[in-house]
């Protein structure tokens, strides 16, 4: 067991630098207070606020959104290809529900044209699919799909 000499006290350095706070200015609409225009050093912005509790919001120009869309890339080793992992909106014929899409695909190419490397590549991409769903989806979504050890 090597033991080290205590360094002493006050050998150590420290630095203060005093800047001044963040600038950040609300102009509120009068007299409800519920229109609020925040300024800061690097954006303006609008809300609203619920001032008694009882207020409803009234978004001013936007109707809901009809759907989103989401997309990841993941480099695979080697730089041999990506996985894409995108998920949708949509809604299923029979019953008119909405559901969500998730769509995960590797692409790439093995390195030499030759049967050993060709399996390799899909093995990784397998693995790549089947591990990139596991952490992109939740336990609780594993049991629902009845997914597998």
């Amino acid at each position: 067991m090597n033991k080290r000499p205590p360094t002493g006290i006050g050998t150590g350095e420290m630095g203060l630098t005093v800047t001044s706070p963040p600038i950040r200015v609300w102009f509120l609409e009068h007299p409800s207070g519920q229109q609020l225009i925040q300024l800061q050093q690097d954006r303006f912005l609008r809300n609203w606020r619920q001032i008694k509790g009882d207020e409803e919001y009234h978004a001013a120009f936007l109707p809901p959104a009809e759907g989103a869309q989401w997309r990841l890339f993941f480099r695979l080793p080697e730089n041999r290809g990506r996985l894409h992992a995108q998920m949708n909106l949509a809604v299923r014929n029979n019953d008119r529900k909405p559901v969500i899409i998730l769509d995960l695909t590797a692409r790439g190419a093995p390195t030499e044209n030759r049967l050993e490397e060709i399996s390799n590549w899909f093995e990784i991409a397998h693995a790549w699919i089947v591990r990139g769903f596991t952490e992109l989806t939740t336990e609780e979504m594993h049991k629902l799909w009845g997914r597998l050890s």
